[in-house]
């Protein structure tokens, strides 16, 4: 075998591998099955000569390209910009003189005052389109918020970012049995809880929490 041989294999190898972190990651994967499942279906409209449906899928197909692009345009832009990051970036930059003393001195002076605050240090991922993308979050948590109510839960405050608190009866035993189902809730004292939407939390993750909550109450109550 020639070396170009096995580059080339490494090469489709690498691609295969980062396609499918790409799809455990994006939010739209369930879009990225239905669309297997259509493709499912066109080959076997072809296989059993079914010309009709053949016909009307490969139309389809022919604007899948623009489909797709749609779906995952989100995805698709976090991905470019994860690898525009990663080719561009030679060495870790280094912090300017300072910065942490002034990080230290700042918190600590909230911290004499009782003062919230919020320290935004940018990371691998440029901090605008976070900025841009804030009211998804927020909107996020509103639907997570509903949802607890729907299930007998008490929140309060109503969240205006995307933290959401609310109130349990066992916390421990909540706590407990939302880790095993592998989902992250922090209590903050007393029967309070904690949940935060973040980047790659969508619309379906929170149904999704929603659904390992309801578990874990119905299992709280036996």
């Amino acid at each position: 075998m020639r070396l170009t041989d096995v580059l080339d294999v490494s090469l489709v190898a690498l691609i295969l591998w980062a396609g499918i972190v790409w799809l455990r990651h994006t939010r739209a994967r369930l879009a990225l099955i239905g669309v297997m499942i259509v493709a499912a279906v066109y080959l076997a409209a072809r296989r059993l000569d079914l010309e009709l449906t053949a016909w009307i899928l490969q139309g389809f197909f022919a604007v899948l390209v623009l489909i797709l692009v749609v779906v995952f345009q989100d995805d698709l832009r976090r991905l470019f910009e994860q690898l525009a990051v990663w080719g561009l970036r030679r060495k870790p930059p280094a912090t300017p003189l300072g910065v942490i003393d002034t990080l230290a001195r700042a918190v600590a002076r909230l911290a004499e005052t009782r003062t919230g605050g919020l320290i935004v240090i940018p990371g691998r991922e440029p901090l605008e389109r976070h900025v841009e993308r804030l009211a998804d979050d927020h909107r996020n948590a509103r639907r997570l918020a509903v949802g607890l109510e729907r299930l007998g839960l008490v929140v309060d405050p109503a969240p205006e970012t995307n933290i959401v608190m609310f109130r349990v009866d066992d916390v421990v035993g909540f706590v407990r049995s939302t880790r095993a189902r592998a989902l992250l809730v922090n209590p903050l004292g007393g029967d309070r809880m904690r949940a935060v939407t973040h980047l790659d939390v969508g619309p379906e993750d929170v149904d999704d929490a929603l659904g390992r909550i309801e578990e874990s109450l119905r299992e709280g109550a036996r």
